[in-house]
């Protein structure tokens, strides 16, 4: 039964891409250490990429997940490496669309480029740094992402993107979010309210 789930899981992720942070409480206490073997079988013949479809909406963040729950998966504290969370997160997620020309720097293919900040936005969050891709996996956000350039086109620069207010955006999306969490009940089919779906972490003060 396990392998088999490990199996129907690497077919999802192949297909769609992993998301790490969704699929840990699906998947959580699936394997055990019979599976070790099956899991290692599973990182080096399966193209295993990482996308992000839900909160929070961070590559990076993601890219942590997927390394952490690798070690707790395979019971090793060297598996699932920054090396290979960032490809799964470049490279694997183009072959996963059949793409050749993108996730990677070379001739012939797009000119897609996210430049990264290391400073940990002028705070102590990363350290010292010796190995960047270590050092963006294990301590970085998407918040550290500085200027984003598509087929040539600078989308994003200095953290900004041209146009985007995201000030008012926020504002835009919790207004949007108080109007379905007050009309929950009409939209859930058991007619539960928003407390009663999601309770409070905490009891609130009337």
């Amino acid at each position: 039964m396990r392998h088999a789930r490990i199996a129907a899981l690497s077919a999802l992720m192949l297909l769609m891409g992993g998301v790490p942070a969704a699929l840990a409480q699906d998947c959580a206490g699936d394997c055990n250490a019979s599976d070790d073997v099956a899991i290692n079988e599973l990182v080096t013949c399966v193209n295993i990429a990482l996308g992000t479809d839900t909160y929070p909406r961070d590559m990076i963040l993601q890219m942590r997940n997927a390394s952490y729950f690798g070690k707790v998966a395979s019971r090793n504290l060297k598996a699932a490496t920054a090396a290979q969370v960032f490809e799964a997160a470049t490279l694997a997620g183009a072959r996963s669309v059949g793409r050749d020309d993108i996730g990677r720097l070379a001739p012939g293919t797009k000119a897609d480029i996210v430049i990264i900040g290391l400073t940990g936005s002028d705070t102590l969050r990363l350290g010292p740094v010796r190995d960047p891709i270590k050092s963006l996996v294990d301590c970085g956000i998407g918040d550290d992402v500085d200027t984003v350039i598509v087929d040539g086109v600078t989308r994003m620069e200095n953290g900004r993107i041209p146009g985007v207010d995201f000030a008012e955006l926020r504002l835009q999306a919790q207004a949007a979010g108080e109007r379905v969490w007050s009309n929950w009940q009409n939209w859930d089919p058991h007619g539960r309210s928003a407390d009663e779906m999601s309770p409070f972490s905490f009891p609130r003060a009337n």
